[in-house]
């Protein structure tokens, strides 16, 4: 799902329920405004590519890595740290 460059400046609780829909290997949220990520977030489970670049975000969930299999893009934010792997 490609939803970069829409100036999102939140995502929706449900978001979580969408892998559950459909097999979801790469989601694109590169070039919005996010600033965090809703617990559901996690519920969208592995995904091969996971592109969150050019945000505002200053945390991550603590499990990022666990949906994030292979390929996890975080430049261009505000993060200070990174959770545990």
């Amino acid at each position: 799902i490609d939803l970069s460059g829409n100036q999102l400046q939140s995502l929706p609780s449900c978001i979580g329920q969408l892998n559950a829909r459909q097999n979801l290997q790469d989601l694109d949220l590169r070039d919005n405004q996010l600033s965090s990520l809703p617990s559901s977030f996690l519920q969208l489970g592995p995904m091969y590519h996971v592109k969150l670049s050019n945000n505002r975000l200053t945390s991550l969930p603590d499990d990022i890595w666990t949906m994030a299999a292979n390929y996890l893009l975080l430049d261009n934010n505000l993060l200070t740290s990174l959770p545990p792997r």
